[in-house]
């Protein structure tokens, strides 16, 4: 297990894969994410919902200490009740940008535009995923 800490008291724990973040102001832990090793690399895996995205910058965001603990080869997976968006942490590093708003600590979050990522539709004709 590795556990991360802020200067504000957050704390960011990895477990068995489980990437889980508790926010010193808040009582209840998040599940973030997830990252799965192979052969190759490392995948961070993350569940979201498409109504989550950052809206006025069509943009995905990942907690900055956790795209830090992948290297440029890794890749990050975000899947959604609608599509599977996939991209190499390089390429994130490249076209992301931080957004100013929630920089303190591990809410600091890194945002990769929508336009980096390949994906593929998940939405079946009868309506679910």
């Amino acid at each position: 297990m590795q556990v991360i800490t802020d200067s504000a008291g957050n704390k960011l724990t990895i477990a068995g894969g489980e990437v889980k973040l508790d926010l010193a102001h808040k009582t209840k832990t998040r599940n973030i994410g997830r990252f799965i090793k192979t052969s190759e690399n490392t995948i961070y895996f993350k569940r979201a919902r498409e109504r989550n995205m950052f809206l006025k910058k069509p943009s995905w965001g990942i907690h900055w200490e956790v795209l830090n603990l992948l290297s440029d080869n890794d890749s990050i997976n975000i899947t959604t009740e609608f599509c599977t968006y996939w991209v190499n942490v390089k390429k994130a590093k490249e076209t992301g940008e931080f957004l100013h708003f929630k920089n303190q600590g591990f809410e600091k979050q890194f945002f990769i535009p929508i336009e980096s990522f390949d994906n593929e539709n998940t939405f079946n004709s009868t309506g679910v995923a």
